[in-house]
């Protein structure tokens, strides 16, 4: 998820809001984007774990992500 739509006004506006972002290996292309740090966390454990059997700490992730502000 990149952003999310808002009503405002009874009109639908993607509210302006931050983005994390955590990507793996180039050569293995795995990016995931959301406006939940905690889902970009939980699902960079799942890539981990079910791609490279590794596992890391939530802090260990969290020092990863980098921010986007949309």
């Amino acid at each position: 998820m990149i952003c999310c739509p808002v009503l405002k006004n009874n009109i639908w506006e993607r509210s302006h809001m931050t983005i994390y972002s955590i990507s793996c290996d180039p050569e293995c292309s795995f990016v995931v984007q959301s406006h939940d740090e905690e889902e970009v966390i939980g699902f960079a454990k799942a890539h981990l774990r079910t791609a490279h059997d590794k596992t890391m700490s939530d802090s260990e992730i969290g020092e990863m992500i980098v921010t986007v502000e949309k």
